[in-house]
């Protein structure tokens, strides 16, 4: 059984794919396509993100919710691309098991502080799986920490809707 969390968004969107026992299946960054086409972004980041789930078939996606104490149109782009994902993976694979966090309720969940920090949840990913993350390249700037916020999404799903077996 597998469990996917998907932190979502057009810089580094980002997919970590847990098994039942907690072991990291596989990871992901998807970077835009095109800076000057959103549209376009949205529609191929939720591509990339179908064809995992259509390789895996998780028994559950976990999607950060939208931070609704932001402002300006990161805010709107980030709720656009959300709706675009969502809405491809029911509609074109047919996938309902999604549940969607909202990001206090993961910062308390991976950190217990639901106004953590970016670092704070970095700290809180286990060693061995912050080791795999950083050997394959990644850093605070490209990525680590949007796969820490994926991992605690996948952590929470498992934790919070455990699957039959």
């Amino acid at each position: 059984m597998i469990t996917l969390g998907i932190d979502q968004s057009y810089n580094s969107n980002a997919i970590v794919a847990l098994s039942e026992t907690g072991s990291i299946e596989n990871f992901w960054i998807v970077k835009k396509e095109d800076i000057r086409d959103i549209f376009n972004n949205a529609r191929y980041i939720a591509d990339q993100i179908a064809v995992v789930v259509a390789n895996l078939q998780p028994n559950l996606v976990v999607l950060e919710g939208l931070s609704f104490g932001g402002i300006g149109n990161k805010t709107r782009d980030l709720a656009g691309l959300q709706f675009v994902i969502i809405t491809h993976l029911r509609y074109n694979l047919g996938y309902e098991s999604i549940i969607i966090v909202p990001p206090p309720t993961l910062k308390k969940f991976a950190t217990g502080n639901g106004r953590a920090e970016k670092q704070d949840m970095i700290d809180k990913v286990p060693a061995d799986i912050l080791t795999l993350f950083k050997n394959s390249g990644f850093k605070k700037t490209t990525g680590l920490g949007d796969l820490s916020d994926a991992y605690h999404l996948a952590k929470y799903g498992q934790v919070k809707y455990p699957q039959d077996k």
